[in-house]
Parts: C-alpha cells; sequence; structure tokens
C-alpha cells in the first residue's frame, strides 16, 4: 500500500514529464516534495574523483574581474581538413592480414639476418685461423733460411777445434797455430809447475835408491 494520499496519486498521473521539466527541479503537491536531479553518467561520477578535472570546472565557471574562461578546444589535435590531420583509419593498422604478413616477414628477416651474422662470424674466424696457419709457415720457412744461411746444421761433423785427430796434427791455417801456441803454452805451465814441486820436495837424491834425482826439463817459452 502506497503511503501517498489517493488525491496526490491522481495529480501525480496527471502531469507529464515535460511539465514536471518545465516546472522546475523541485515539485511539491502540498504533501511531498520531489527533487529531480538528471542521472550522471560514468564519466560524470569519474571527474568528480579527479582533482585536475575539478580545479578545470572551477576554473571555467568563475567570472570574476577581467578574467572570462574562453574553451579553446583540443589544441594538441589538429582540424580535420588541415595539415596535420589524419583519421584514425589511417593511423592505426586495420588491415590484419597485412600485419601477420609483416610480422612473418620480420621474423624471416630476423633469423635471415641471424644466419648471416653467423656466417660472417665463422668467415672472420676461418679467416683468422688460415692467417694464422701462413705465419707460422712463414716463420718457420724464415727459420730454415736463417739455418741455412748460417751454416749451423753444416757444422754437425766438423771439428769443435782445428785439430785433426786422425793424424794428430793442427790445421794448416791461422785458427791451427793459435791453437798449437795455446797448447805449447799449457805444457810450458804445466812444466814450470813440476819443476818447482820437485825441486821443494826433495834434495835432489832419491831416498830409495840414493842416486841423484832425475831433473825435469822444461821447455821453452813458447814465442820466444
Amino acid at each position: 500500500m502506497s503511503s501517498r494520499p489517493p488525491s496526490t496519486q491522481s495529480q501525480y498521473s496527471q502531469h507529464s514529464r515535460r511539465d514536471l521539466e518545465s516546472a522546475g527541479s523541485n515539485y511539491s503537491d502540498g504533501n511531498v516534495a520531489f527533487h529531480n536531479v538528471q542521472p550522471r553518467d560514468r564519466k560524470t561520477r569519474r571527474d568528480t574523483t579527479s582533482k585536475e578535472t575539478l580545479e578545470k570546472s572551477r576554473l571555467q565557471n568563475r567570472r570574476e574581474c577581467h578574467f572570462k574562461y574562453t574553451n579553446l578546444g583540443k589544441i594538441t589535435e589538429p582540424q580535420k581538413g588541415s595539415l596535420g590531420f589524419c583519421s584514425d583509419s589511417d593511423r592505426f593498422q586495420t588491415d590484419y592480414s597485412g600485419a601477420e604478413f609483416l610480422q612473418r616477414q620480420g621474423s624471416i628477416h630476423e633469423r635471415k639476418a641471424m644466419l648471416d651474422a653467423k656466417r660472417a662470424a665463422l668467415i672472420e674466424r676461418e679467416e683468422a685461423r688460415w692467417q694464422q696457419i701462413e705465419t707460422a709457415q712463414a716463420s718457420e720457412r724464415e727459420k730454415w733460411d736463417r739455418i741455412r744461411d748460417e751454416g749451423a746444421r753444416n757444422r754437425t761433423n766438423v771439428n769443435s777445434v782445428p785439430y785433426n785427430p786422425v793424424t794428430l796434427r793442427y790445421n794448416d791455417n791461422a785458427a791451427g797455430d793459435e791453437l798449437q801456441k795455446s797448447d805449447d803454452l799449457v805444457r810450458w805451465r804445466a812444466a814450470q809447475r813440476a819443476k818447482q814441486l820437485h825441486d821443494r820436495s826433495n834434495s835432489g837424491f832419491n831416498p830409495i835408491t840414493g842416486s841423484h834425482a832425475t831433473e825435469i826439463v822444461v821447455p821453452s817459452l813458447p814465442g820466444n
């Protein structure tokens, strides 16, 4: 059961929605007052919680002194017909098959680029390996050329001194004469030491036989 009197219900039914809107947002039948409120959409309800939107609305509704708000619209978006205007159909990709084709082509190009990079790396590594081999071979050739020029390996069967161990004779050259002179000096020094030891270790006779000891003959100094 409604709490509104029957007279009020009949009177309310006689008024149309247009009459109520023309009468104003407040309507009273003498007993109960009605306050008609326009329903707010989702954007309006969201804007009421936004501080930025609230400040913009206050600035827009302000009328003080010399200030007058002028709505410039969307200044960051070019107007239709201008040089900078571009429709959404042109700005966004609407060809899904074309987008899928471009994606496949991108995958193919990416794989091809990866294979090309891998191939280039293998070629570079192979070139470096062959360069190392050629450098080693060149170094080996230089080594054997130097050995051949110096003749170090040819002296394997050559005497280290200018003396023939078969004939027991010195070579007939300056090196042989120098070696002979050095050997004669060694023999002379050995004879000198032997004579000094002999003279200082006995009295000039053999204590076993009682005869005179044999004198040690010292050769002449080489070069004199």
